[in-house]
């Protein structure tokens, strides 16, 4: 039980017990011990404690700079332009001067007769690229880990 945390009555009592009992070993604990405990300091601000720390460590808050800036080009800034799916566009009034026209675009996409063919082609070309895809690396894998088993080692 940490003694720094006690109330003074409860320390002195303990104390009076020591002397009683004889506790030479608890005597010399509590002989290091405050009489009172004084109240814990004002806790920093986080934005003052968040200063203090970009001060200190400015080194790894630069290292970080790039990937977030690389974030914000390559993936945030394209999202913005999924607006144009929404818009009929014009090249002379740009994004944000073409009008509105909703979920058109969409419905001219699923209406198209070509739609079942393009998603068919779609999941093929997907399938394709799986069963290639996955296994090629598994076996060249197991056949550099054999190598010693089918193949003759090089040197």
């Amino acid at each position: 039980m940490p003694y720094d945390r006690l109330e003074k009555k409860t320390l002195s009592s303990i104390k009076a017990l020591t002397k009683l009992i004889g506790g030479i070993i608890l005597e010399k604990q509590l002989a290091f011990q405050p009489d009172y405990v004084p109240d814990a300091k004002r806790k920093a601000s986080y934005w003052r404690t968040a200063r203090r720390n970009i001060k200190k460590h400015w080194q790894l808050h630069l290292l970080v700079i790039p990937p977030i800036l690389f974030f914000l080009i390559f993936k945030y800034y394209p999202m913005l332009n999924a607006v144009l799916a929404f818009k009929d566009y014009n090249v002379i009034k740009g994004i944000w001067g073409s009008p509105w026209v909703g979920f058109k675009h969409f419905r001219l996409f699923f209406e198209n007769p070509q739609f079942w063919t393009l998603v068919k082609n779609t999941i093929f070309l997907s399938g394709y690229l799986i069963l290639a895809g996955f296994p090629i690396p598994i076996i060249l894998a197991l056949i550099g880990a054999f190598s010693g088993i089918f193949l003759p080692k090089q040197r």
